[in-house]
């Protein structure tokens, strides 16, 4: 077949193929079609050019990187598609996310209602610590669970990350389980889970 190498770009809105890099090669098969691996987008939104170039020629794709926006400044009755349209609270973005979301939270105090102040059940990826206007992502965001509800609970068959954090204040009983509690398959990089109440007998 003929060799064609997939080619995504190096930085901004991209991903990744399988073999972790943004460039993939593959010989087309018997019928000139060429598959490339399994693509893993990035942490950050926006559209970009994913080509596929060889000796006859070349093609481009277009691709888009969804996400989700969560703000102190926010309203939960918005899309959250945007900066200027991000939701109050982060358990509304999980509502309005479909699987493989990521979803950029700005730094700021997070509560909640019920039993938790967030709820996982989806596969999403929550990256914290971004400015009000999500162009740098240096700071922390804080779920507060007030004393009286759980931070995170990840539900049975969710599979998530989460990205600079910090969990703190919540409480464990019968109903609320603490700081974080994992159920399905949780990633935890750059966060603090601190002064959480952390079990009940």
């Amino acid at each position: 077949g003929q060799d064609v190498e997939f080619s995504a770009p190096a930085t901004g809105p991209s991903g990744l193929f399988a073999n972790n890099t943004t460039l993939y090669s593959v010989a087309t098969d018997i019928g000139g079609v060429a598959t490339a691996t399994t693509f893993t987008a990035n942490n950050r939104s926006g559209t970009y050019i994913v080509s596929a170039s060889a000796s006859a020629g070349s093609a481009n794709f277009n691709v888009a990187n969804q996400a989700l926006y969560v703000s102190p400044n926010g309203n939960d009755s918005a899309d959250c598609l945007s900066p200027g349209a991000a939701c109050l609270t982060i358990a509304k973005a999980i509502t309005k996310s479909q699987d493989d979301d990521m979803i950029l939270v700005a730094t700021g105090t997070y509560h909640g209602a019920g039993n938790n102040v967030v709820t996982i059940n989806k596969n999403i990826s929550l990256l914290g610590g971004w400015n009000l206007s999500f162009s740098t992502q240096t700071g922390y965001s804080t779920i507060n669970g007030q004393g009286t509800r759980s931070g995170v609970i990840v539900n049975s068959g969710a599979t998530a990350s989460m990205q600079r954090f910090i969990v703190t204040n919540s409480w464990s009983n019968a109903q609320q389980r603490g700081g974080v509690n994992n159920f399905g398959t949780l990633s935890i990089s750059d966060c603090e889970i601190s002064n959480n109440s952390p079990s009940y007998r």
